[in-house]
């Protein structure tokens, strides 16, 4: 009676054994699926949100795997490239948020395309500001310290102030203005203390923001001919395409102005 118990016994566990494995199989084979049609989805997403269509690398990247927590249930997003289909589109990143770690139907979907509008103001403001300052020949780009998600809130047509008001911490934001070899930018009164003073203004009237001000001077004028600001401000958001930052040339620092919001 016992021998034929433990048959039983045994028997039981290897079908739920069985059932487990099929089971897992086919949630992994369905997973796999849903995974392959996030392109497609990040591509509907941001036609509805945007109007316009956008190239997706199909290649996305899972930014961390685990828990520190055992048994909890805490997942990765995924993180894609895309980019506009102009030649000299901006690229900026997707995020996919599954639905938890055993079902990978997507839960949410956001970007930061926005970026590029935001890059286009704080380069205007600036450019305005200096006007009387700046030499006749530069190049300025602009990077943000993070790769982030932008607010859902935040629109191609939202204002400048508007990036920074629904922020509840400051952002860090670097711009470089570039300029050639044999600039005689001190001249034009490109000096330290305009400088800070235009960041400070920036300040009063966008306290969220940190801003670092940097000027460097290129030592050739091949090289100088060389940077493209779009590709240069695009850098920060490819995923799997080799740096070639603008940095790795020779050149001179001039200026690297950081200011605290209190100063």
């Amino acid at each position: 009676m016992l021998k034929k118990g433990l048959i039983v016994f045994s028997l039981a566990i290897a079908v739920i054994i069985l059932v487990t494995v099929i089971h897992n199989t086919w949630r992994d084979i369905r997973n796999k699926k849903y995974k392959a049609g996030y392109p497609l989805e990040i591509e509907r997403y941001l036609e509805k949100k945007y109007g316009k269509r956008f190239i997706v690398n199909p290649e996305g990247k899972l930014l961390y795997s685990g828990s520190p927590i055992p048994a909890a249930d805490v997942y990765s997003p995924y993180l894609y490239e895309v980019r506009e289909p102009e030649r000299d589109g901006s690229v900026f990143n997707v995020w996919v948020y599954p639905k938890s770690s055993k079902d990978k139907r997507i839960e949410e979907i956001q970007d930061n395309y926005c970026w590029k509008f935001l890059s286009i103001m704080m380069k205007e403001w600036f450019q305005e500001e200096m006007t009387d300052i700046l030499p006749e020949e530069y190049k300025l780009i602009f990077v943000e310290s993070s790769r982030s998600e932008m607010d859902e809130r935040i629109t191609p047509n939202s204002p400048l102030a508007y990036y920074f008001e629904i922020r509840e911490t400051p952002d860090y934001l670097y711009l470089y203005l570039i300029l050639p070899p044999g600039s005689s930018y001190e001249e034009d009164g490109l000096t330290e203390e305009n400088v800070t003073q235009v960041i400070k203004d920036f300040y009063h009237s966008f306290p969220k923001v940190r801003i670092r001000f940097f000027i460097k001077q290129i030592t050739t004028m091949e090289d100088y001919e060389k940077i493209s600001v779009r590709k240069q401000e695009n850098l920060k958001y490819y995923l799997y395409r080799d740096a070639n930052p603008f940095w790795d040339m020779e050149m001179d620092s001039k200026m690297d102005i950081e200011l605290g919001l209190e100063d």
